[in-house]
């Protein structure tokens, strides 16, 4: 039975509905730990490895939380370069969701496709606390250097 806590706000049908939703490929802009595909299939629990495609967003930023970026409002023509890729079913995002932690929240964006095409999709933001985020960047190959020797 639907409850008022329930995404369809206790309306049956609307939650039917919103639980398809849940269910149907949704695109999603990465641009941490989880543009390596092995670590995307890991969290996600996937049978196989997700296939990644280059892509950037605009009017966003990155700074450090610690050694992991955290995604901030930028400047209009402000650009982050990460990966995309598809991402089928509930379990999968839900584990995306618990992946991340509360101190991101899932967004709405616009990706712009290594081929010019742009398409509607979902990051992930920061909702920390802004004075725990220091200037710097993500290197994806330094990160895997240095868990591969930390046996992740």
């Amino acid at each position: 039975m639907a409850t008022a806590g329930s995404p369809g706000g206790g309306n049956p049908t609307l939650d039917a509905l919103m639980a398809a939703i849940r269910e149907d490929k949704e695109m999603y802009f990465f641009y941490g730990s989880l543009m390596d595909a092995g670590i995307l299939q890991r969290v996600t629990g996937l049978r196989e490895k997700p296939t990644l495609t280059p892509a950037r967003i605009e009017g966003y930023r990155i700074k450090m939380w610690v050694q992991y970026p955290a995604l901030l409002d930028g400047d209009p023509g402000s650009m982050v370069h990460g990966m995309a890729c598809v991402v089928e079913g509930a379990q999968a995002k839900d584990r995306l969701e618990q992946y991340e932690t509360v101190n991101y929240k899932k967004v709405w964006c616009t990706i712009q496709m290594g081929n010019g095409t742009y398409v509607s999709g979902t990051t992930f933001m920061w909702a920390g606390d802004k004075s725990d985020l220091k200037e710097g960047t993500f290197d994806l190959k330094d990160w895997q250097m240095e868990h591969v020797l930390d046996g992740l």
